[in-house]
């Protein structure tokens, strides 16, 4: 299955020479966001693989002016804790080389500390610290969490210089609405075929498209940019995505300032704002794949780390 012509939408309409690598005196759009959509169970882990699934739509645009992604970890702060400390300094004293008496010194001394720490932990050491002005040190530490999902925030303006260029407009508009949302599915029917539990019960009174319990994921979208038609996946310098949802999305019809409209009621200016959240977060290799970053770049990621404590 290939994506047909009929899904296939530029605004505006003159970016597809540009697209195709054509030349164009008219329009000089060096970059091009291309926005595509796949079912929920398409097979698109990773968008930079060669047997990526067929899209069911495909979106060009000029690349919005404010352009930026943000990165970030989560961390846990973990505190050893009075047990954490005793266990600790047992496996230190019987791994001591210095002998009966100094393995024994340093196991006493660990449960000896471990058990003031508790004291601490149940508030009974409080007198002490108020009288001496001390504080136990809580031994914390940060330790891995989880990858933050990415978020991608998109906005776009349209303002159609023809008929063309405002169907397309609308037609993208509508397309990416119905693409964030889910679909549904309804009750399944009793065994009793004499009072089967139908779709439609409750609040939504007998319309069955209105009310349906279980929802299904909509469908997903990766985002990347094209230079000036070159569509080799090394080429592109600006990032790209994991398969996203729509999280949010946001349609000013008035976006000249006033209401204006074309003969046929298509609004003169219009704008969309996108919010697009990556469904899974990414590791290292998985974000090196889905980026594309070339293997000369990673070559050189060993040695940075071994020397990151001065050990190189």
């Amino acid at each position: 299955m290939t994506t047909s012509d009929h899904n296939i939408i530029y605004f505006p309409s003159t970016i597809q020479s540009v697209v195709k690598g054509e030349s164009n005196g008219e329009l000089d759009v060096p970059l091009i966001c291309r926005i595509r959509s796949f079912n929920p169970s398409d097979e698109v882990g990773n968008p930079m693989a060669s047997n990526i699934a067929e899209p069911k739509q495909i979106f060009y645009l000029p690349a919005p002016v404010a352009l930026s992604n943000a990165y970030g970890i989560e961390f846990e702060t973990l505190g050893v804790g009075a047990i954490g400390q005793l266990i600790s300094g047992l496996i230190t004293s019987f791994s001591s080389d210095g002998g009966i008496g100094d393995m024994a010194a340093k196991a006493g001394s660990a449960v000896a500390t471990a058990g003031t720490r508790l004291l601490d932990d149940i508030g009974a050491a409080n007198l002490f610290k108020r009288k001496f002005g001390f504080s136990f040190n809580k031994y914390n530490e940060l330790s891995i969490g989880k990858p933050n999902l990415r978020t991608f925030n998109l906005s776009f303006d349209f303002a159609p210089f023809s008929q063309e260029d405002a169907a397309n407009a609308e037609k993208m508009i509508k397309l990416l609405k119905l693409g964030m949302h889910p679909t549904t599915e309804q009750f399944l029917k009793g065994t009793d075929d004499a009072n089967p539990v139908e779709a439609g019960q409750g609040s939504a009174g007998s319309d069955p498209s209105l009310f349906n319990p279980i929802f299904r994921n909509p469908l997903k979208y990766v985002i990347d940019f094209i230079w000036r038609g070159q569509k080799n996946k090394d080429y592109t310098k600006i990032y790209k995505t994991a398969p996203c949802f729509i999280a949010a999305l946001n349609v000013n019809y008035h976006r000249a300032g006033a209401p204006s409209y074309l003969p046929n009621g298509e609004p003169t200016m219009s704008s969309i704002d996108l919010t697009f959240n990556e469904i899974f977060p990414l590791t290292r290799d998985a974000l090196r794949q889905v980026e594309g970053i070339k293997e000369d770049i990673v070559q050189a990621e060993t040695p940075l780390i071994s020397g990151a404590f001065g050990d190189a």
